[in-house]
């Protein structure tokens, strides 16, 4: 029940109605908010550390998300780097690489 609802992509309808929410908040052609956030690793390998710290000066691993005005996730991206700053994150991403490719299909 929550796999057929809640981990799937974006359908048609849904893609209409956060569209639909968006222009009506000033944001036409919009489906979400994308934002990355580092979560900590605890268990970080040593060999590794040095390039998954970053300003928190703790290991960390980057995820990158993009929500709808519900909270809904419709994408998640785990795994780069903590060194990384958000727009060295998004330059790795396959999601933001296929938005400035022009062929984003949620």
């Amino acid at each position: 029940k929550f796999g057929a609802e809640h981990l799937r992509q974006p359908t048609e309808p849904d893609l209409e109605r956060i569209m639909k929410v968006c222009a009506a908040r000033g944001l036409p052609g919009c489906i979400g908010a994308l934002d990355c956030q580092h979560w900590q690793w605890m268990n970080c390998p040593i060999a590794w550390a040095g390039q998954f710290k970053g300003e928190e000066k703790k290991s960390t691993f980057v995820l990158e998300a993009i929500a709808d005005s519900h909270l809904r996730i419709w994408n998640a991206f785990f795994g780069s780097s903590g060194s990384l700053n958000d727009i060295n994150v998004l330059d790795q991403s396959p999601t933001f690489q296929s938005v400035l490719a022009g062929n984003f299909s949620p």
